[in-house]
């Protein structure tokens, strides 16, 4: 149970760290943006929208580069 509550801490600074600043992740295809969890390997794939933004998926790391790309 630690680890899982572990993780939503973790995703939940990286993304209140997005909204708060939406350009600092790593521009991709179609408008999307990645940023990378510190303690856990996933990355956290969002879009910039006004006022926010729209998280998309947490996908593992070490997964295909285009795990989750079809979804909008």
């Amino acid at each position: 149970m630690r680890v899982a509550q572990r993780f939503l801490d973790e995703f939940e600074r990286v993304a209140n760290l997005l909204v708060k600043h939406p350009g600092l992740g790593t521009l991709t295809t179609k408008g999307r943006r990645v940023f990378p969890m510190r303690v856990f390997p996933y990355s956290v794939v969002y879009r910039s929208l006004e006022p926010g933004i729209r998280i998309i998926v947490v996908r593992h790391q070490h997964r295909k580069p285009g795990f989750g790309g079809a979804r909008l």
